[in-house]
């Protein structure tokens, strides 16, 4: 049923559809209503503002939105761009890098070099190649090499050509 009654709002914040019910009364809709569920609609003297809902798990880890209504709590992946760094996330600060241990580049082999290429990761270079004065005995006409075993000292050899 429509009633003059229910036409005009007494409350700015509201507009009346000039439809009543004996149960309900005078039907209204709110004046501030900016169809996004993640936004709370405030009216304060028939001004609207519209505050958007926070989504914050107070975790570093996680990406916090508001969706559809709902707060969703997303785990961030952290880039592990230096093969040299574990990366991990720590829920107060984020992503952190933590440099590897060289000690664990170690292929127990004295005739290589180990070390950390932030590309590549672990590497392990030959002596003979990254370091030739380690296994040269000065003569051009002899072919240097390095033995790994015994483990306790390497076996230098200097075969003739």
């Amino acid at each position: 049923m429509t009633t003059s009654k229910c036409l005009a709002s007494p409350d700015p914040c509201f507009i009346y559809t000039g439809s009543c019910t004996l149960a309900t009364g005078c039907e209204r809709k709110p004046v501030c209503d900016d169809n996004d569920s993640c936004t709370e609609n405030i009216c304060t003297n028939g001004q609207c503002t519209y505050k958007p809902i926070v989504c914050d798990d107070n975790n570093a880890c996680t990406d916090d939105k508001c969706v559809a209504g709902a707060c969703t709590f997303t785990p961030v992946v952290c880039a592990d761009m230096d093969k040299c760094k574990k990366v991990h996330c720590d829920d107060k600060v984020g992503c952190v890098q933590v440099p590897i241990d060289v000690k664990t580049c170690d292929d127990f082999n004295v005739c290589t070099e180990d070390k950390c290429d932030p590309a590549l990761g672990c590497v392990n270079f030959n002596w003979t190649t990254t370091n030739a004065s380690y296994c040269d005995d000065g003569r051009p006409c002899t072919i240097d090499s390095c033995d790994p075993y015994p483990l306790s000292s390497p076996l230098l050899s200097f075969t003739p050509l």
